[in-house]
């Protein structure tokens, strides 16, 4: 069963399978859950780095430091983890399975709550998803302190759930909000263009003006829409139309660049390197 990250507040549920760990990483490093996908849904905080998430059917994910991911049960994706400013990368991952629990009410004046697993799983999407790019801080002490409690040798259960259901609690709420404060139709088409377009040299403020709007109000509602900037979504889909035609190799990497408009094959490798940590060639080679 399929609920949205908005509805968390209205559901009832158990949390079972519950693990906690942090992850790092000093160098560029590559994460492939394709041949084996996702055995519990899982929660993903970024709290330093960044990084690019493929998915078949799916455009390119772009993360930004800070950012929460929600990845379900069954999911197949790669993950690209760049290196952080400082040259550690740090997350901090968080599984577990929800399953509903069905209610009822007491018929009596008390109307008192029972409940009853259905064994039916509860997820939150079908695929590898933005749960959160705002509130940083509160996150990351909310995810520290789940992962200390969790590592604890004296754990003590109530303290983990009360600061998963903390975890939950805020999640939905951010995204109740949004959902009733945002209408995305005033920037419809520049959504559809940037998903679809294979233009990469157009600026952002042709896209604002063509929704008649400004590039400050553009750029905070497409970040709401896709928890990147539309910049970090313009280049997350060229890295991956990049690796496509590579892997392909039936063009040059002169036609490659003239196709996804860079001036020349420098630029093109300079921007590569930078978004991968891995030249071109270096990327075949793999």
């Amino acid at each position: 069963m399929f609920t949205d990250f908005s509805e968390l507040s209205r559901q009832y549920f158990t949390v079972s399978d519950i693990f906690v760990s942090k992850q790092f990483s000093k160098e560029k490093t590559s994460i492939d859950m394709c041949a084996e996908p996702r055995s519990t849904d899982a929660l993903l905080l970024f709290t330093s780095g960044t990084a690019i998430c493929y998915q078949e059917n799916f455009e390119p994910c772009f993360v930004s430091q800070g950012t929460v991911m929600y990845m379900p049960k069954g999911s197949r994706y790669t993950w690209d983890i760049l290196p952080a400013a400082n040259g550690l990368q740090q997350r901090i991952l968080f599984e577990f399975t929800l399953e509903r629990l069905d209610i009822t009410h007491c018929q009596t004046v008390k109307r008192a709550i029972s409940t009853a697993a259905t064994g039916e799983p509860l997820h939150l999407a079908d695929h590898v998803v933005v749960a959160s790019c705002n509130n940083t801080s509160a996150y990351q002490n909310l995810f520290e302190k789940l992962h200390s409690q969790f590592t604890n040798p004296n754990q003590q259960p109530l303290d983990i759930y009360l600061t998963i259901h903390e975890i939950f609690a805020m999640i939905g709420k951010e995204h109740k909000s949004e959902k009733r404060r945002v209408d995305f139709k005033t920037i419809e088409k520049g959504i559809s263009y940037l998903e679809t377009t294979e233009r990469f040299d157009l600026q952002v403020s042709d896209l604002a003006k063509m929704c008649n709007v400004s590039l400050r109000y553009f750029e905070k509602l497409f970040k709401v829409y896709a928890g990147v900037t539309p910049k970090e979504y313009l280049d997350a889909r060229r890295i991956s139309l990049i690796k496509i035609l590579l892997g392909k190799n039936e063009l040059s990497l002169e036609q490659i660049a003239a196709e996804l408009s860079f001036c020349d094959t420098g630029h093109l490798c300079r921007f590569f390197k930078q978004k991968t940590g891995l030249t071109p060639t270096q990327y075949k080679q793999i």
